[in-house]
């Protein structure tokens, strides 16, 4: 039978709901090409950079821009070597990538100030660093001791958080340093003072060392009273009538002179970045723009998806489920980078009181510089109170931290331009008086002395450790031998006027609080100097670290104003130190107080432990007299030990110290 063919064409039974043209695709990709490739390289990687936690990183994927930087910027900090190779970075330093990525501020990264702007960078050998300051000034009064405490408190708590989340003790440090000044002091304002300290320290006022303490630098100032100066200011206060305020005599001619006690607390971030500055908003406001952005582009697709008679083509598909896949992918690559860093905050009171300044200080690293005038302050022309943080580069081998809560936001708008503060000279190290105000010491005569003038300062805890040097082991010597003889155990402790109080840091009992007070006793060339101000230093130490006390107690004579000179019997050519160079008082007041911006403490130990030499035996002695309330004297001579564990001293050390102690006993029997 013969094979009929039907003439009628074939029907179309159904039209395919997915176009199969092999064009959609590169359609699509041919179309957001440019978009992705081209467009946001920097801004992506700032935009990284804020991403703080999900709402960040959500917002970050609902419009992707620059998706390739996205995916090298992943591979360049957390990517295998091979893949890092494959790309082209795998000798590429991944704190150079942290920098461009992250808001990393520490550990190899450093803050310059360029033009006016906070930039990172990664070289080695920087001619300076910026850090960040906070500091308050005014009257000595309990609303503002409150606050400082406060401040103190924090800055413990987040050197607790550094050491609980592993970030070494040298990267992303504060310092603290608090001064008390006072030119009317009375046996009250020493009771507030002491208080003070204590509170600092975290050592309960009852403690039997504080209290002793408190008593021998109360009974210094027992016989001025406030009781009968407030009865007087208040019989003045009745006479004062219109007529006399609006007199046109000088206020310096009036009987009666208010002079406040004053605190200058200041405190230093070596951990700053141009986001110091930067306001996050809450993370709703960020949501809300990403849910606005994803809504504006699936308002496109649902688009194109009417435009085909709602039957999806492949096209529509593959770009549905790309940009899906790029959400997912952008949100978890973000996260990723975020995490491979730990994020720790140091809250300042700054940001809810108005009466605290923050700024950025700039130190120029010149070890040959001979300027003295301490590092300018700048400070944001708004005045914008700064965000203290350490992000520090995990390595990657660590556990991934808990992702932050803040959001930092609208990077561009973010950025503040800082400006210097005339007039306002800072301590880069704190290891003085934080805001530096004297520029030139002058010599007094002792007749205008005043008698009254104290200066109170307190440290934290510096991290450095140092071995005793010469002059530091023949005090030690001297004192160790020479403590039981009372003549000359007084005759010491009245050249410096010094005492002390250990008190056991109720946080760690590994550590001691130290109160101590003198007013001189500094060797020079002409004699014996003296500030014109009894001067009190607290710090926190380790009982080993006390071996060298020449660094801790320095500090204490750093910028004085004035100084006087007496004993010359005590001057560097009747004193038998041998060769040893002892400067003259000038040098002392223009250089070696006025340089703690060019010295570190080592450098202040290497050049000052002789003529810290009479301190730094009134210090050892008053140590190891209380030796029966308190072990430190003898962890302390742990110091002095040689590699055997012996306490040696060679013949020329011990023939030099009893010539000295010779000529102080010979002295004070003149």
């Amino acid at each position: 039978m013969p094979l009929s063919v039907c003439g009628n064409p074939l029907p179309t039974l159904y039209r395919r709901t997915i176009d199969p043209s092999s064009d959609a695709w590169s359609d699509t990709i041919a179309g957001i090409g440019p978009l992705i490739l081209l467009v946001g390289e920097q801004s992506t990687k700032q935009l990284l950079c804020t991403v703080t936690g999900v709402a960040n990183a959500f917002s970050l994927a609902t419009a992707p821009l620059g998706l390739l930087t996205i995916v090298t910027s992943l591979l360049r900090l957390c990517g295998m070597e091979r893949l890092r190779a494959f790309i082209g970075h795998d000798l590429e330093a991944r704190t150079v990538a942290a920098v461009e990525m992250t808001r990393v501020n520490c550990g190899g990264v450093y803050a310059e100030l360029v033009d006016g702007y906070l930039i990172r960078n990664t070289n080695g050998h920087p001619a300076g660093v910026a850090m960040g300051v906070s500091m308050i000034e005014g009257d000595f009064t309990s609303s503002l001791n409150e606050e400082v405490v406060r401040q103190v408190m924090e800055c413990d708590a987040y050197k607790e958080r550094k050491r609980v989340n592993g970030i070494p003790e040298d990267c992303a440090q504060v310092h603290w340093c608090i001064q008390i000044t006072s030119t009317d002091t009375t046996a009250e304002i020493v009771d507030e003072v002491v208080e003070m300290l204590a509170s600092l320290h975290g050592v309960d006022l009852m403690d039997l060392g504080v209290g002793q303490f408190q008593r021998r630098f109360r009974v210094l100032y027992r016989k001025y009273s406030n009781k009968s100066k407030r009865a007087n200011v208040r019989v003045e206060a009745v006479n004062i009538t219109d007529a006399a305020i609006r007199s046109p005599t000088p206020c310096s001619d009036m009987s009666v002179q208010f002079t406040a006690t004053k605190l200058t607390y200041v405190l230093t971030f070596d951990a700053v970045s141009e986001f110091v500055t930067a306001v996050p908003p809450s993370r709703i406001t960020t949501a809300t723009q990403g849910f606005i952005s994803m809504s504006a582009i699936l308002a496109i697709y649902f688009i194109a998806l009417w435009h085909l008679n709602w039957s999806p083509s492949a096209g529509w598909i593959l770009g549905f489920l790309g940009y899906a896949g790029i959400v997912m992918g952008v949100i978890g690559g973000s996260l990723i980078i975020h995490s491979s860093c730990e994020y720790i905050t140091l809250n300042t009171l700054s940001s809810t009181r108005t009466k605290w300044v923050d700024g950025i200080i700039f130190s120029a690293l010149a070890p040959d510089s001979m300027d003295t005038s301490g590092s300018p302050l700048w400070s944001t022309s708004a005045q914008r109170p700064q965000r203290f943080e350490a992000v520090w580069r995990k390595n990657l081998s660590s556990q991934r931290s808990r992702v932050s809560s803040m959001v930092a936001f609208v990077l561009v708008s973010s950025y503040a331009k800082f400006e210097i503060l005339e007039g306002v000279k800072m301590d880069r190290r704190c290891s003085s008086t934080g805001v530096i105000r004297v520029q030139v010491s002058e010599r007094i005569s002792p007749t205008l002395r005043r008698p009254k003038n104290i200066d109170v300062r307190a440290y934290d805890q510096h991290p450095g450790k140092y071995a005793p040097v010469d002059g530091e082991r023949i005090a030690w010597y001297i004192a160790s031998k020479y403590f039981k003889d009372r003549a000359f155990r007084l005759r010491i402790l009245s050249l410096t006027g010094l005492f002390l109080q250990v008190v056991v840091d109720t946080e760690d009992n590994d550590r001691r609080i130290i109160f101590v007070s003198f007013k001189g006793g500094v060797l020079v060339e002409e004699g014996l100097a003296y500030p014109d101000a009894r001067i009190t230093i607290a710090f926190r130490c380790s009982p080993s670290s006390l071996g060298a006390p020449t660094p801790l107690l320095a500090r204490a004579i750093m910028r004085q104003p004035r100084w006087i000179v007496e004993h010359e019997e005590m001057r560097s050519g009747s004193i038998p130190l041998g060769k040893v160079y002892i400067f003259s008082v000038n040098s002392m007041m223009n250089w070696w107080t006025m340089s703690e911006d060019r010295n570190d403490m080592a450098d202040i130990q290497k050049h000052l432990n002789w003529p810290m030499l009479l301190v730094n035996v009134a210090f050892f002695m008053s140590l190891l007299t209380a030796r029966d309330s308190d072990p430190v004297a003898t962890v302390l001579s742990d110091a002095f030990r040689d590699p055997s564990g012996r306490v040696t001293f060679s013949g020329l050390e011990e023939e030099m110290s009893e010539g000295i102690v010779d000529y102080i006993k010979k002295t004070g029997l003149d």
